[in-house]
């Protein structure tokens, strides 16, 4: 919950310039925290934004090219 407030305004931002529309970046930042939710053991505190970060550059390509509802 503490990465959620803290790092959320950033990956989304990091998801929107990466070519995600506004929806788009919303949900791709939900599938950035569940990754991070699923691996909460295994990433050190100090190490959450880095892996957010990289995360959300990995899932942005992947959510552009999926087709949604624009």
């Amino acid at each position: 919950q503490l990465a959620l407030r803290e790092h959320l305004g950033t990956v989304w931002r990091v998801l929107r310039r990466c070519g995600l529309g506004a929806a788009d970046a919303d949900d791709a930042a939900q599938d950035v925290f569940w990754i991070l939710a699923r691996r909460l053991g295994k990433v050190p505190p100090r190490a959450e934004r880095y892996f957010l970060l990289s995360t959300a550059l990995h899932v942005a390509p992947i959510a552009d090219v999926l087709p949604g509802d624009d």
